[in-house]
C-alpha cells in the first residue's frame, strides 16, 4: 500500500487493525480490499490463505472479505493491495 496516500481516518483504522492483530491475531475482521492488478485467480489465492471472499466489486476493483486480523495485515503487504478499509454497514438518509 502507498503510505503517502493514506488519510487520517485510514491511518487510525490501520493502527487499530495492527493493535488487534497484536492482541487478538485470530479475531475475525470484515474488510474491503481495493486492488491494483490482482492475480487472475484472486478468490482462489485468498481462500488458500484462509480468507473468505464475501463479494467482488468489479466496478471499483475491490473485494469484501472476512479474515483474521493477522492475515489482514499480511494482505496489506501485497503489491496488488491499494487500500484496506473496514467493511461496515452504510445507511442512506
Amino acid at each position: 500500500m502507498d503510505k503517502k496516500a493514506i488519510s487520517v481516518h485510514e491511518r487510525e483504522f490501520l493502527k487499530e487493525l495492527k493493535d488487534l492483530a497484536r492482541e487478538k491475531p485470530d479475531e475475525i475482521v470484515r474488510l474491503i480490499i481495493h486492488l491494483a492488478r490482482p492475480p487472475k485467480n484472486l478468490p482462489t489465492v485468498l481462500e488458500k490463505r484462509g480468507v473468505r471472499v464475501k463479494h467482488e466489486y468489479r466496478l471499483i476493483n475491490a473485494v469484501a472479505i472476512e479474515t483474521s486480523a493477522k492475515m489482514a495485515l499480511e494482505l496489506g503487504k501485497e503489491t496488488w493491495v491499494v487500500k484496506i478499509e473496514e467493511d461496515k454497514e452504510v445507511k442512506a438518509l
